[in-house]
């Protein structure tokens, strides 16, 4: 039987938790895409996203997806890519695991969600991943500066629908938390066009 792409996703992120130094709990977590799936949202995707929190967990983190066999595409002071490469019989598509910082522009302004990591039972396995409030308001962020036309922009919306309907979360819990975030204008705008979207 030929393991999906989702399958071996899932299979990588149980080997990395599983290898991850107990020092380096709380300070890096799943996110964007691949939390979604992990949170019931169906969406297709070939990559993992991993969000670190500092430098120190960056280094680590790249000697430990070194050891595990990746090999490092492309990496700038705050974003890594690594060619995860055939994990199993797929060969539809090659797989990739991205390393985000918290220093990127994008994540800047959630810096209190460390606090707030949720784990995920999968396989036996606890999977570190962000609270879904947090995953609405990090797309809805990078949502902000997609180009128009860009085919993930209206995904954005179709993801968050969903992910607000699995988890049973509101429009005004949504907002009092970005309120509280100082994204309450870009969050506004985001949930008005997503109610206006609805059939």
């Amino acid at each position: 039987m030929i393991a999906t792409e989702e399958q071996e996703l899932i299979q990588l992120a149980i080997k990395l938790s599983t290898n991850v130094e107990k020092e380096y709990s709380g300070r890096w977590c799943f996110f964007a895409g691949f939390a979604y799936v992990l949170n019931g949202v169906e969406k297709k995707t070939y990559d993992i996203d991993v969000l670190r929190k500092d430098q120190e967990t960056y280094h680590y983190m790249t000697r430990l997806l070194h050891q595990m066999g990746l090999t490092l595409e492309a990496t700038t002071n705050d974003f890594s890519t690594f060619r995860v490469g055939k994990v199993g019989r797929s060969s539809a598509r090659e797989l990739t695991l991205d390393l985000l910082c918290m220093t990127n522009e994008y994540v800047k302004p959630l810096r209190g969600m460390w606090t707030k990591l949720e784990k995920k039972q999968v396989v036996g396995t606890s999977l570190p991943v962000l609270r879904p409030i947090y995953l609405i308001l990090l797309k809805i962020l990078v949502n902000s500066h997609r180009q128009a036309g860009d085919r993930k922009k209206e995904q954005d919306f179709v993801d968050i629908r969903q992910l607000m309907a699995k988890r049973g979360i509101t429009t005004a819990q949504i907002m009092k938390e970005s309120v509280d975030q100082g994204l309450g204008d870009i969050t506004r705008e985001f949930l008005d066009k997503l109610k206006s979207m609805k059939t």
